[in-house]
């Protein structure tokens, strides 16, 4: 016979997951901090370092964040000078973003923190292991990944 499900570890379950988020998350804004960046402006400079001349519309689609919060975060990397805003020229509403000679100087000297990490956690993991944590979070995530209509 089978034993019902225990609701409390559902619970706990779910209460470790979002635990480890939190805490991922402050370890790399502990990294980044040390760099005098934000997480979010990182994550900017990040895209824009690795996809060319994105548009702000490109960024929206991938961070899925709101547009006045992705204007603040690339407003502040301009007039750090790490980040130029320039006119699409089919299109003068939409703008391009490109890191400047300074930014991409200051995202040479930020040390990868998500590559960081990733090595910490994993340091005491074997191979098995990690590949069942992968495929179990794969699922997590694409059980409450908004599905494609």
């Amino acid at each position: 016979m089978q034993s019902a499900e225990n609701p409390q570890k559902k619970t706990s379950l779910l209460r470790l997951l979002k635990r480890c988020g939190r805490l991922i998350d402050a370890e790399i804004d502990t990294s980044l901090k040390r760099h005098s960046i934000a997480r979010s402006q990182y994550g900017v400079l990040y895209l824009v370092a690795h996809y060319g001349e994105p548009s702000q519309t490109d960024l929206l689609e991938v961070l899925k964040i709101q547009a006045p919060t992705l204007t603040l975060i690339v407003g502040s990397l301009v007039r750090k000078g790490w980040l130029a805003r320039t006119p699409y020229l089919k299109d003068k509403r939409i703008h391009k973003l490109r890191l400047t000679i300074n930014g991409k100087k200051k995202f040479r000297q930020i040390p990868d923190p998500v590559s960081k990490l990733q090595r910490v956690i994993l340091r005491n993991l074997n191979a098995k292991e990690v590949r069942m944590l992968e495929t179990t979070l794969s699922k997590v995530i694409k059980k409450l990944s908004p599905k494609d209509v």
